[in-house]
């Protein structure tokens, strides 16, 4: 694991990181820096895929999430595919929304909608060709209608599908993997499926044929006054992650680092 700290300059790396992560502490800029190193990738040709999460301000339309007001009160986030700027719901405060009110996962101030979520993010991590069936979301309710195509299950009901075809050169967005996410035990285990946690000879067998994801760019929650997320300890101590650490203060300087990384490690076509 690469740590980079406010008052350091140089990292120690390992040989070739198939993950660069940005951490911090809420409001440093995460989601920022990882759009910016997603825009620099797709401008010099490189495929992305995959999400990030995008605060929800009063007065927001949720179509645009243009400001329509003033005020700058945030009262949730929405999920957002890449590169196709698909948008769902991932959190809401009470009071704003059906899911503040009808959702059992709650982080903070935030009631999370896990199947609107997962209906989003899921089909966006995928790796290889596949159809992503809607019975293996969770089952808080069902996706959003509109959301994805659904075709007509022989056996009655429907099935929500997403087809996508592999890349090896296709390089993945996480943003993030953090507290609301991890409401979504689906999302967990494909994180580990992406970085073959715990994996076995028969690992391969066991996952449906998804590989480990060679190449990923995304976010990670830190600390919040000493409580930790275990499950991110797990993956920034995986062999091949890097993990940034970023504040208001130094963001613009380690994001123009990690360009000039990127740039070096050959990522860019």
């Amino acid at each position: 694991v690469v740590m980079t700290t406010t008052t350091t300059t140089t990292t120690t790396t390992r040989a070739s990181p198939e993950w660069l992560l940005v951490t911090g502490q809420p409001g440093c800029g995460k989601t920022t820096a990882v759009k910016t190193i997603v825009e620099f990738l797709q401008a010099r040709g490189q495929n992305c895929r995959g999400f990030y999460t995008d605060e929800v301000l009063l007065g927001d339309d949720t179509t645009t999430n243009k400001s329509s007001s003033s005020s700058s009160t945030r009262i949730g986030f929405d999920v957002v595919s890449v590169p196709d700027g698909k948008r769902g719901i991932l959190s809401r405060k009470a009071g704003h929304g059906d899911v503040s009110t009808g959702s059992r996962y709650k982080t903070g101030q935030y009631f999370v909608d896990v199947a609107s979520f997962e209906a989003i993010a899921l089909p966006s991590l995928e790796t290889r060709t596949t159809s992503i069936s809607n019975d293996s979301l969770t089952t808080e309710k069902k996706a959003t209608e509109g959301q994805e195509k659904r075709k007509e299950n022989p056996n009655g009901g429907s099935q929500t599908t997403s087809t996508i075809q592999d890349d090896e050169e296709t390089i993945l967005v996480l943003d993030e993997i953090g507290r609301m996410e991890l409401h979504s035990k689906p999302f967990s285990d494909r994180v580990r499926d992406l970085l073959m946690i715990g994996e076995g000879e028969n690992h391969n067998n066991h996952n449906g044929g998804r590989r480990r994801c060679r190449r990923l760019v995304g976010a990670i929650t830190a600390p919040i006054y000493g409580h930790r997320v275990p499950f991110c300890d797990e993956v920034a101590a995986q062999e091949g992650v890097e993990v940034h650490k970023l504040t208001k203060k130094t963001r613009d300087r380690v994001v123009q680092e990690l360009l000039q990384s990127i740039e070096n490690k050959g990522w860019c076509r």
